[in-house]
C-alpha cells in the first residue's frame, strides 16, 4: 500500500514538473540566446548559459515546491490507510490516545516547518548568490 501512495505522489510529481519545465522553457528571452550566439559561442555554451541559466531558478522553485506539497500529501494519504505518520495520527484519534496524537501532530507540523524552512532558505541563496557562479 505504501508503494502504490509513493507511486502515486511521484508520478503526479514529475507529470508536474514536466510541465512547469516546459512552460519555463517557452518564457525564455530570446535576446539572451541571440547575444550568446553573436558572441560566436558553441551550441553546448548556448544550452548551458542561454537556456539552463535561465531555467534553473524556475527549476529548483518547482522542485521545492512539489517537496513541500509531496510531504503534505504524505500525511494526507497516510490518514487514509496508507502508512506513515497520518495513518499513525489517525489510529490515535481513533483509539482516543491524545498523548499519541498530540506527538503526532507535533512531528507532523515539525516536518512542514522544517521542509518550509529548508526552501525559504534555498530561494533566498539562489536568489542574492545568483545561479552557477
Amino acid at each position: 500500500m505504501l508503494a502504490i501512495s509513493i507511486s502515486g505522489i511521484a508520478s503526479g510529481c514529475i507529470g508536474m514538473m514536466g510541465k512547469l519545465l516546459g512552460d519555463a522553457i517557452e518564457e525564455l528571452d530570446p535576446m539572451t540566446i541571440e547575444s550568446i550566439e553573436a558572441v560566436g559561442a558553441g551550441r553546448l555554451q548556448i544550452l548551458l548559459y542561454g537556456v539552463i541559466h535561465q531555467i534553473i531558478p524556475s527549476i529548483v522553485s518547482f522542485a521545492l515546491f512539489r517537496f513541500e506539497l509531496s510531504i503534505r500529501l504524505s500525511i494526507v494519504l497516510g490518514a487514509v490507510g496508507a502508512g506513515g505518520i497520518g495513518l499513525e495520527l489517525y489510529h490515535s484519534f481513533a483509539l482516543l490516545d491524545y498523548r499519541r496524537s498530540g506527538a503526532a501532530l507535533i512531528v507532523t507540523l515539525l516536518l512542514v516547518f522544517v521542509t518550509e524552512r529548508l526552501s525559504s532558505f534555498i530561494r533566498k541563496k539562489i536568489r542574492i548568490e545568483g545561479v552557477l557562479k
